[in-house]
């Protein structure tokens, strides 16, 4: 049985990992790389006057639009839809604003 190898690119954002095979008097290395592609994607975080704790928009194909304190909760979406979120969101006591988040493609 092999003991695992593990190694990291720094600026890459990639992963390799590799097993160490032992034989009978040779040892041969067995190197497997997986790149692991990150997207970018955006939450519309709605910040209210006079509420302390930042909402996250939950649901968008109702009116009003749903939302959730939970980040987790929230819906992840690309640029265009965030952006036109946060149009539909905008008026004098709230003010939306996009967070980005790194997601696996």
């Amino acid at each position: 049985m092999g003991t695992p190898t593990f190694s990291l690119f720094a600026n890459a954002g990639c992963q390799t990992s590799g097993t160490t095979k032992q034989g009978i008097g040779t040892q041969r290395t067995i190197e497997v790389v997986t790149i692991q592609m990150m997207n970018t994607k955006f939450l519309v975080r709605v910040n209210r006057s006079g509420a302390r704790v930042p909402v996250y928009v939950q649901r968008m194909d109702r009116t009003p639009i749903e939302t959730t304190t939970n980040r987790k909760l929230a819906l992840i979406m690309g640029r265009f839809t965030a952006e036109d979120a946060v149009k539909s969101i905008r008026n004098s006591r709230c003010s939306p604003e996009l967070v980005s988040v790194q997601v696996r493609a």
